[in-house]
């Protein structure tokens, strides 16, 4: 999958953080991927909408670090519906059979079986 292109962008990116020196290697296209997705089946939002939704890739490794912290399913619905999206009545809990689904989806398309990969 390294350098393989998908919805905007790569995966395979190597991002350094110049002070210590860690890599993370950030399958970009794949995440991208998995949050569109993500926003077409749970947040109920048009894939054109998702697609534009997703439109920022990252390109730092602080910004790798911020996106790694949260699960892809929270991460989409805060890019769907906002930040504190749960105080508008949207459960920020993970559906049943979630977890199945996006093991599946990565692996129907041919994506990284992680987003980010750590060394």
């Amino acid at each position: 999958m390294e350098g393989e292109d998908h919805v905007h962008g790569i995966d395979g990116i190597s991002l350094v953080d110049a002070d210590s020196g860690e890599t993370v290697v950030f399958h970009q296209g794949s995440w991208l991927a998995v949050i569109a997705a993500i926003i077409v089946k749970y947040a109920h939002k048009r894939p054109d909408e998702a697609v534009a939704l997703t439109a920022q890739p990252v390109a730092s490794y602080a910004a790798a670090v911020l996106l790694s912290h949260e699960l892809e399913f929270h991460g989409a619905l805060v890019i769907a519906h906002g930040e504190m999206y749960w105080h508008r009545g949207i459960s920020p809990a993970l559906p049943p059979g979630y977890r199945n689904w996006e093991e599946n989806y990565r692996r129907e398309h041919r994506l990284a079986a992680e987003s980010f990969v750590w060394s």
